[in-house]
């Protein structure tokens, strides 16, 4: 599997993983202690693989010859770090609150 399928693959893994924990958390959501646990280790155990998955690709990038199409991919690439590591800030906060 090359970079780019890999990034994507774990992209919609992330994806349902952050569905499941969403709706978990919802407030109308009945979820016990026990769910709300286990949707939140999904969920950052999605966002690991999805971030490692980006990290190889931007290195890959990095390392190519230089050319337009690269320099999109790059910042097509930093812009999904960098909006995952948002992601993954926002429910860690979330799950801090959870076992308050």
């Amino acid at each position: 599997m090359n970079l780019k399928q890999r990034m994507i693959k774990t992209s919609i893994e992330f994806i349902r993983a952050q569905r499941v924990y969403l709706k978990v958390t919802a407030p109308n959501s009945r979820a016990s202690q026990k769910e709300l646990k286990e949707s939140s280790e999904e969920y950052l155990k999605a966002a690991e693989a999805y971030d490692a998955a980006l990290q190889e690709l931007r290195e890959y990038l990095l390392g190519a010859e230089p050319s337009e199409m690269i320099s999109v991919e790059l910042d097509h690439t930093e812009r999904f770090i960098n909006a995952l590591n948002k992601e993954i800030m926002v429910c860690l906060k979330r799950i801090a609150r959870h076992e308050e």
